[in-house]
């Protein structure tokens, strides 16, 4: 379970990973984001099933109508029967829907792939931090849910060398099939790896800080 308490701390810390930015470069300030819980019969999330959405444009102009509090690109609506599910399950979606909010700020493409990308650092860094949000999840639910999580991601592979290199990470990490992240033959060629590793320097030294300023704040 995730109290609404914890779904805001969890916003604002990943409001925060978006200022410092993501290992490609990539940052943006997240606004404000307004969490609906949505109810039955009025929980309906669009003909995929989804038990939390983003809401963009299109979602705004098929179901606003119903939902007179929902603001476009800052709304992220949740069905009240998720918030009973494992923990890790919750925290991975709306991180995911939090990521579709980060591509709308960044001026990037709202697609899935970028927010597979973010979804997936957002969650290395949570756990990395080892902050009291994630704490009750044991390493083997984190496994869990990343292996849940691998059909999605392998259907992007092929549209993003970077999405792939964090797939390949994630699977060694967790011992997951070598078989598996066998890296897609990208038309464009291979990026330069080099700035990735930059930025993931970057942001190690501005998590240390972060880290520090919260321990003397407490």
């Amino acid at each position: 379970m995730l109290t609404e308490t914890e779904i805001q701390q969890l916003i604002a810390i990943c409001q925060l990973i978006g200022k410092l930015g993501l290992n490609n470069g990539v940052c943006a300030q997240i606004p404000k984001l307004v969490i609906d819980i949505l109810q039955p019969p009025k929980d309906f999330t669009g003909a995929c099933k989804n038990p939390a959405i983003f809401i963009n444009k299109n979602t705004y102009q098929l179901l606003s109508r119903h939902h007179p509090n929902w603001i476009m690109n800052q709304t992220i609506a949740i069905k009240q029967s998720f918030l009973s599910q494992p923990r890790i399950e919750i925290i991975g979606a709306i991180i995911h829907e939090v990521g579709h909010a980060f591509n709308v700020a960044a001026n990037i493409k709202n697609t899935e792939t970028n927010a597979y990308i973010f979804e997936i650092e957002a969650l290395d860094k949570l756990f990395t931090s080892k902050l009291e949000l994630v704490d009750p999840i044991s390493k083997k639910e984190l496994k869990n849910y990343f292996e849940s999580r691998l059909p999605y991601y392998k259907k992007a592979l092929s549209t993003d060398i970077y999405l792939a290199k964090l797939v390949e990470k994630t699977c060694k990490q967790f011992n997951f099939n070598p078989n598996f992240y066998v890296l897609p033959i990208f038309k464009s060629g291979p990026n330069d790896f080099s700035r990735h590793m930059f930025f993931e320097s970057k942001y190690k030294v501005e998590n240390e800080i972060v880290i520090s300023s919260q321990s003397l704040s407490n």
